[in-house]
């Protein structure tokens, strides 16, 4: 199954219930055409985490986690994750895990704008010459091509000067690794 295309969609609800509450959201996983409730997905990319009084480092950030459809949106829970790379990057460790954030379903872009970020905010997150924890915000983007449901291009998150409490900082874009774990959020019309 590990070859088959994990596609998640956010579904934006459409009707009130007695006028109070919004419908519930529809996140759903399709994996070789069946649905699933919840995907697993590695992101990985180039960062540069700079910290106050040391030099900048540029190391690979790797993440796994787990999206799962919930009645307003989506759950991400990343639980765990590795940073290689030079020497230096070997000194960095990631901790307490898991990591989570959660997304609204009214924060899911169209399916002919599925490639409009989507913010995204990470809460609990600790690095070793950081600290922490700490809330991080980042986007997450299905892909460079609009309109696709799902986008084929691989999605991805972007951390932009992206802060670590007040003396650390990460910049960078996490794409996932595999295409068949592609994890892509947008809204149906349902």
């Amino acid at each position: 199954m590990k070859n088959m295309k994990k596609a998640l969609i956010m579904a934006i609800g459409g009707a009130a219930l007695m006028g109070a509450a919004s419908a519930q959201a529809a996140v759903n996983g399709y994996q070789g055409g069946v649905v699933v409730s919840s995907a697993s997905a590695t992101f990985a990319g180039t960062t540069v985490l700079t910290r106050t009084g040391l030099p900048s480092l540029t190391c690979t950030l790797s993440l796994d986690g787990t999206i799962t459809r919930t009645a307003t949106g989506a759950d991400i829970e990343v639980t765990g994750g590795d940073v290689t790379g030079s020497f230096l990057c070997g000194t960095v460790a990631l901790q307490n895990f898991p990591w989570t954030a959660s997304v609204p379903e009214s924060a899911a872009p169209t399916a002919a704008a599925s490639n409009v970020p989507v913010p995204v905010t990470f809460n609990g997150v600790s690095v070793n010459l950081c600290g922490g924890p700490f809330s991080v915000d980042t986007t997450f983007t299905n892909g460079p091509t609009a309109g696709a449901v799902p986008n084929v291009e691989p999605s991805s998150f972007t951390f932009a000067g992206a802060a670590l409490g007040s003396n650390c900082s990460v910049s960078g874009t996490l794409s996932v690794t595999d295409m068949a774990d592609d994890i892509d959020v947008y809204d149906d019309g349902l």
